[in-house]
């Protein structure tokens, strides 16, 4: 539970994440004709101020439904996708399994990127893990294959291997 302090709190950060939810549909182009981050300025806003909100579910849902991770990754803005992905993560947030899964999975994968290879190796393990829970066998293969491609594109061919044959 939270104090009602907090719970003040969080319903502001609810009411602004609202006013930029209503700008969205004014100043995003469509998905598939957004050029750079500054054209999706406003959704950062509603996922920042939803998870501020403990909304986190819906800063979740907003996400994929806008399409965001695809193009934050194909613009090289990897940190501030991960600022988004680890406010909606346990210490932080609390999403669906299934989503704390992916987010993971995904928070795992840039990682990998950066060349943080232990924080990448916590987050493969820990989508594994609620995914084996959970009995999502699709997402187990597909994080088991992405984390096989970062291992395979650093030299680990042995360990790579092995993941591509757990996800088959």
């Amino acid at each position: 539970t939270i104090d009602p302090q907090q719970a003040a709190l969080a319903a502001g950060h609810r009411q602004i994440a609202h006013y930029y939810q209503q700008l969205i549909n004014q100043q995003c182009p469509p998905i598939n004709q957004r050029q750079s981050p500054a054209d999706v300025e406003p959704i950062i806003k509603v996922i920042r101020h939803l998870c501020l909100g403990r909304s986190w579910q819906r800063a979740c849902e907003l996400l994929f439904e806008q399409g965001l991770h695809q193009s934050m990754i194909q613009w090289g803005e990897w940190n501030t996708l991960l600022g988004l992905y680890t406010a909606m993560l346990p210490p932080l947030g609390f999403l669906m399994r299934r989503d704390e899964a992916l987010i993971s999975s995904h928070v795992a994968m840039i990682y990998g990127r950066l060349g943080e290879h232990q924080q990448s190796k916590s987050y493969f393990e820990q989508a594994l893990t609620i995914q084996q829970q959970i009995g999502d066998l699709p997402g187990q293969a597909m994080t088991l294959t992405n984390q096989g491609e970062l291992l395979r594109s650093r030299g680990e061919y042995h360990q790579a291997r092995q993941n591509f044959e757990q996800s088959l």
